[in-house]
């Protein structure tokens, strides 16, 4: 008799098996984080969503709006592979790429009283607590 287990593995677990080295994901969130900034309101939709409905309802969002997207999945890998995610587009690809890598353990709100800014964490330890605004070295940001 086939058993399947109860609980499926986590993200990060899958990603762990697939061996996607940290690297990697680190510089794909550094990627999202870093268009995150320059235009917050595409991701906000998502964002809210996994605040108000929870994660995995804005996961499906994200992944109904990418599924009925006319651009070719070649072409908007090949944007990402670039670096080149400003565009919407490219930018939820990035954003699910990333969700399914490694979980929305990378995406964060920032942890300065009164600031509420969500931001994608690049470190390979994932321990930013803080958005580029508010983060200890301000020269950095």
């Amino acid at each position: 008799m086939d058993q399947t287990p109860e609980h499926p593995p986590s993200t990060r677990q899958a990603a762990r098996e697939l061996r996607v080295p940290v690297a990697l994901v680190a510089r794909l969130a550094g990627l999202v984080g870093q268009a995150m900034e320059h235009r917050p309101e595409a991701l906000a939709p998502y964002l809210n969503a996994a605040e108000q409905s929870g994660q995995a309802y804005a996961s499906q969002l994200l992944w109904s709006e990418i599924t009925h997207e006319e651009q070719g999945v070649a072409e908007v890998c090949s944007r990402i592979r670039r670096g080149d995610v400003n565009d919407p587009i490219t930018l939820r690809h990035a954003f699910m790429l990333l969700l399914a890598l490694d979980g929305w353990s990378r995406v964060k709100v920032c942890d300065h009283p009164g600031c509420r800014r969500t931001f994608a964490d690049a470190t390979n330890a994932v321990s930013r607590r803080r958005c580029s605004r508010h983060a200890r070295h301000p020269s950095r940001a």
